[in-house]
């Protein structure tokens, strides 16, 4: 009997084929698969802005708050929020200060804490532990921290100004928050920290700093590209997009259509643009992320 079979050309052709498809669809299939992260994404964070307008309504139109007293009851611009509360530390003074931050005082009115992380699994290196236990929220979402304690109705326009984005790119800190960007209060908890447009948020100042704003980046974090050389953003009107930020080393960008002024080679953020009032002498706040900003 006579057998056929593939001779040695053949087999390699057919070996040659396959991985010509497959270097054709595995960059498709990773971007599917991006794109439905990118999805999951924009619901979490509406559903986490969603929680803040509500909290905002039993609030008497109030923000939460994204800057928290110390042990000395000032207002401590820097200082990490504990997410929850007692996940590492036991101390019903300390739990009862870092339970006023925005991440805490908005949690029931969510219904998962995980959605509070971004879902590309990264968390930030050397993250802090604890002996407790107790399970840290992995935090992704920043809220807009120059919205603290700030009346939602005098927001300049709701479907423009930012209230919770990735403000990190894809890093959690792990059990810990800081908003981006946030206020330079440095003053008595007992005097009120909030944006003023010609005016510092409190009586200390900034510190001396001509900027009334600040970022803060956690450690491991390489890129503000959340998904797709862009993030999501949730407007104050619950509204959620998300949008192309910086072009690899760009500079110079448009500092109401960007939230940063210049990126490096990985979509990194370098700087950011302030502003002030025309005429005015006050101190500069992050133009994008301004309350009162109407364009």
């Amino acid at each position: 009997m006579k057998k056929n079979g593939f001779t040695l050309i053949e087999l390699l052709v057919v070996i040659a084929i396959i991985a010509i498809l497959a270097a054709i669809l595995f960059p498709v299939f990773a971007q599917a698969k991006e794109s439905a992260k990118k999805t999951v994404g924009l619901s979490n964070l509406k559903q986490v802005a969603t929680g803040i307008t509500i909290y905002t309504t039993d609030n008497d139109d109030l923000f939460p708050l994204t800057v928290i007293p110390n042990a000395s009851g000032n207002w401590q611009f820097n200082l990490l929020a504990e997410v929850p509360t007692n996940w590492r530390i036991d101390n019903p003074a300390t739990n009862a200060r870092h339970a006023v931050y925005w991440a805490n005082s908005v949690r029931p009115y969510i219904k998962n804490e995980q959605m509070y992380a971004h879902n590309s699994g990264n968390d930030q290196t050397n993250p802090p532990t604890t002996t407790l236990g107790r399970t840290p929220t992995r935090m992704g979402a920043t809220m807009n921290g120059l919205l603290h304690n700030y009346p939602s109705t005098q927001i300049a326009n709701p479907a423009l100004v930012t209230m919770i984005w990735y403000g990190q790119g894809r890093t959690n800190r792990v059990g810990q928050s800081l908003p981006v960007p946030q206020l330079r209060c440095g003053a008595p908890a007992t005097q009120t920290c909030v944006f003023s447009p010609t005016a510092y948020p409190d009586s200390w100042a900034g510190g001396g700093n001509a900027f009334a704003s600040a970022w803060f980046v956690p450690s491991g974090a390489t890129t503000h590209w959340a998904y797709q050389q862009g993030t999501v953003f949730v407007r104050a009107d619950t509204s959620a997009k998300f949008l192309k930020i910086g072009a690899p080393n760009a500079t110079g960008l448009d500092m109401l259509r960007d939230p940063f002024s210049s990126y490096d080679g990985n979509g990194r953020a370098l700087t950011y643009t302030g502003c002030r009032p025309s005429g005015s002498t006050g101190p500069y706040y992050w133009c994008y992320f301004r309350p009162d900003r109407e364009e």
